[in-house]
């Protein structure tokens, strides 16, 4: 697999977007817990859906962006292991 720079750009940037989105929701799950159980609310853990829903509109500009997009196939063959796991 030959991966070019402009792959290395995009992993670097979607690196930085995760550290940069997690610092400023605030996520943590010690404290996500901790406040549910002391204030019955549940803000930090809404942070957690913040952040997945953030990181996966980036990714999907960037995947489009970078040509790196590709659609999912239409069918799924069935193996054995598969359907014994």
């Amino acid at each position: 697999m030959d991966i070019h720079i402009e792959d290395w750009i995009a992993f670097f940037a979607l690196a930085g977007l995760v550290g940069f989105f997690a610092d400023r929701t605030s996520i943590c799950t010690v404290k996500a817990v901790e406040e549910i159980f002391t204030t019955r609310r549940a803000f930090m853990l809404l942070s957690f859906a913040k952040t997945v829903l953030w990181v996966t509109g980036v990714t999907i500009l960037l995947a489009w962006g970078v040509g790196t997009a590709r659609t999912a196939p239409l069918t799924f063959g069935i193996a054995w292991p598969g359907v014994i796991g």
